[in-house]
């Protein structure tokens, strides 16, 4: 082997060397987007899933002024009374079981999609909110069908006044320019 076929060797296994570490480069960058991307994904999946149980759990004592508001909303927040659910230990099967009302609150603020959530009636003379930061958002928007099919900016609205909407309409820009619109329903018929 002479000395010009051991360069060209040499400069063949230099030129291969540098695009499996390219491959592999490219490959691990790829990789820790899917990561990231899953992550978010995973991120958005418990706050739908978090904010449906809310709405789908909503009550209302359809007496309105004498007990407060049930539900009241505007574009960028809004807020709704429901039973946590709790499971009780059973030793023949678990048992679901109504717990405590409690009032829980959906808004947008800088940039942020945030859900906080306080007892109704005071345990421990706490009434302070406890607040989760769910999601980061660029645009958050609801409306609220009323019982005549019409969709409303606020709620309540004169005559509804102790029920919860129909339905709940947010339109939501996600950070990534992703658009979504979601319909949430709560399960009481008021």
């Amino acid at each position: 082997m002479t000395l010009l076929e051991l360069l060209i060797a040499t400069a063949v296994m230099a030129i291969m060397a540098g695009m499996g570490y390219m491959a592999v480069y490219t490959l691990i960058e790829a990789a820790d987007r899917i990561d990231e991307k899953e992550r978010s994904l995973r991120q958005e999946n418990i706050m739908m899933t978090q904010i449906s149980r809310d709405v789908s759990l909503a009550i209302s004592n359809q007496q309105g002024a004498s007990l407060g508001q049930d539900f009241q909303g505007d574009g960028l927040r809004f807020e709704l009374t429901r039973y946590e659910q709790t499971i009780t230990p059973n030793w023949e099967q678990a048992e679901q079981t109504l717990g405590d009302v409690i009032q829980v609150a959906w808004y947008a603020r800088g940039g942020t999609l945030y859900r906080a959530q306080r007892p109704v009636v005071q345990k421990h003379n706490n009434q302070a909110w406890q607040t989760q930061a769910m999601l980061d958002i660029k645009y958050w928007h609801c409306e609220y069908l009323d019982y005549a099919g019409q969709w409303m900016p606020t709620w309540p609205i004169s005559g509804q006044i102790g029920q919860i909407p129909k339905q709940i309409k947010c339109r939501v820009t996600a950070v990534d320019e992703r658009v979504s619109q979601w319909l949430l329903t709560p399960w009481q018929a008021t």
